[in-house]
């Protein structure tokens, strides 16, 4: 193939930029001491707060650990179920802290609430598709932030989030499968966003964070 040809093939690709996203993070319904709103003195949608905010996301990694072991002289190697979903974003602060202070309120509410009662929902997408949604994701750590007299740059901080479960647009588009069950996912998850999370009565809370609660 000529040199032209590969630059025009090139040229034609739709390439995924990793620009092209959006993050959302729903708080649990079941938790209302406080509101993402009653940080940052505004009425502004959810999704816009974030849509501005949002510097960078990094989606978990799929990952399980090795289960080694000998059998009849033989080496045998297979894998245990998935580690927990860990990843983080980084945001860019406004109004003295608001936000940063929003997710460590969040953090802190972690060692004294339930968790089905503080676990929230977080929404990863690329131009309107869906990467990475969890309905179970708790804060585990919120960075620290360096202030500097000579220094007029925003303020930046990380927020590292944990999730035991996970969906994304792979499972509509090709089906459930025989693999879907093993990682705790179900297509009716992706469909209506609902995580049945025992409660302290040993009830089930299916709270449901529909497309229209982020606006899409």
């Amino acid at each position: 193939m000529a040199v032209s040809d590969i630059l025009i093939n090139a040229s034609r690709t739709d390439w995924t930029l990793t620009k092209d996203f959006e993050f959302f993070y729903i708080q649990n319904s079941k938790f209302n001491k406080f509101q993402i709103q009653d940080f940052i003195n505004s009425e502004e949608p959810i999704q816009d707060i974030y849509s501005k905010c949002t510097m960078s996301v990094d989606v978990p990694q799929l990952t399980a650990s090795e289960m080694d072991s000998v059998l009849g002289g033989e080496r045998r190697t297979n894998i245990k179920m998935q580690e927990l979903f860990r990843f983080s974003a980084k945001f860019r602060d406004f109004n003295s802290l608001a936000l940063r202070d929003y997710f460590k309120g969040l953090w802190t509410a972690t060692h004294f609430e339930y968790p089905a009662d503080i676990a929230g929902s977080v929404y990863i997408l690329h131009k309107n598709k869906l990467v990475f949604h969890s309905d179970n994701v708790t804060i585990n750590s919120v960075s620290a932030i360096q202030f500097d007299t000579t220094s007029t740059q925003i303020a930046e901080f990380d927020v590292q989030f944990l999730s035991p479960t996970y969906s994304d647009s792979s499972i509509n588009n090709f089906g459930k499968s025989d693999y879907v069950d093993r990682f705790q996912i179900t297509a009716e998850q992706q469909e209506t966003s609902v995580e049945s999370i025992p409660d302290r009565d040993g009830g089930v809370n299916t709270s449901v964070v529909t497309s229209a609660d982020i606006g899409f």
